[in-house]
């Protein structure tokens, strides 16, 4: 038992720290940013995206070719620049153009988006890489490594959405337009690298 909890708790440590400013957290931070009513969509889409990602990786470990790997960093990239455009046209028209009776669906929306963009954006990531080689290195607790790889991606996910909150009122466009270009440029290394 006492071995089964190391594993996780190491896993949920080096996953943290790893993912402490990543294009994941970019995405979730940008698109909470520019969604400040909608940010509880903004979370549960990144967080069921990178929870499913950590168990695909952690339970289906070897499944994906490394070959596929160049391929799906490239939509990934391709992904947080489309993401990015459409943050900056959403910048552009502001929020007049959201209505009341469509919260709903518009959060949906925001939900799928931000479910699909970080999904593809995690594959391969650095923190699916070491994920998936703890499992592979502690075959029997696969479990630990899965838990302790989601909650710690979705511990850093919750606190970037949380945070963002306190970004004050005079400043939210400048931190809009450097989570912005920050997610064009993971973009385009991805779409490049």
């Amino acid at each position: 038992m006492e071995e089964l909890w190391n594993v996780m708790i190491a896993t949920f440590a080096i996953v943290f720290v790893g993912e402490l400013g990543d294009k994941t957290q970019a995405a979730a931070g940008t698109g909470a940013l520019a969604n400040r009513g909608q940010t509880l969509w903004i979370f549960a889409g990144s967080s069921l995206a990178l929870v499913c990602v950590s168990g695909l990786t952690t339970f289906a470990a070897g499944l994906i070719p490394a070959s596929a790997l160049p391929t799906i960093q490239k939509l990934g990239g391709l992904g947080l620049i489309l993401y990015s455009i459409y943050l900056i046209s959403k910048m552009i028209k502001g929020a007049e153009e959201e209505d009341d009776d469509s919260s709903t669906k518009m959060g949906w929306k925001l939900f799928w988006t931000q479910f699909s963009l970080v999904f593809v954006a995690e594959l391969g990531d650095k923190t699916q890489i070491f994920t998936a080689g703890a499992a592979v290195a502690n075959a029997s607790q696969r479990l630990a490594v899965f838990v302790g790889s989601a909650s710690a991606l979705v511990a850093v996910t919750g606190i970037t959405v949380w945070g963002i909150s306190f970004v004050p009122p005079r400043m939210i466009k400048f931190v809009e337009i450097g989570g912005i270009v920050s997610l064009m440029m993971y973009g385009l290394y991805m779409l490049f690298s």
